[in-house]
């Protein structure tokens, strides 16, 4: 592995050939700087939309990634489902609402 911190999750399903998955430090942080940053921006506007969205995305993303890791022998990147699954509803939503560029630059205030 590339990473300095792995963890290593057992898997469900008795396989041969595996016997856990690898999770990296980076593939946790990213998806929490991203609902941060997102809590950070419905703080501004008081509300809990974005916030709300998110957490319910990453939750669904990795059980999402749970059940993928149950019926495949070969390890997958839980950033493979996680990320797309956690980003692109938030940048939708986001384009939808006329947020995106505010959401994208980071211009908002938090008193």
């Amino acid at each position: 592995m590339s990473s300095a911190v792995v963890m290593e999750v057992p898997t469900f399903t008795y396989s041969l050939y595996q016997k856990c998955s690898w999770l990296t430090f980076t593939e946790i942080v990213l998806p929490g700087v991203c609902i941060a940053y997102l809590r950070r921006y419905d703080y501004s506007r008081d509300s809990k939309f974005y916030f709300i969205i998110a957490n319910i995305f990453f939750v669904i993303s990795t059980f999402l990634w749970i059940l993928v890791q149950s019926f495949t022998v070969v390890s997958l990147p839980f950033s493979l489902i996680t990320y797309p699954l956690l980003f692109i509803p938030v940048f939708i939503i986001g384009y939808k609402r006329q947020e995106l560029s505010i959401l994208l630059r980071g211009k908002f205030n938090d008193d």
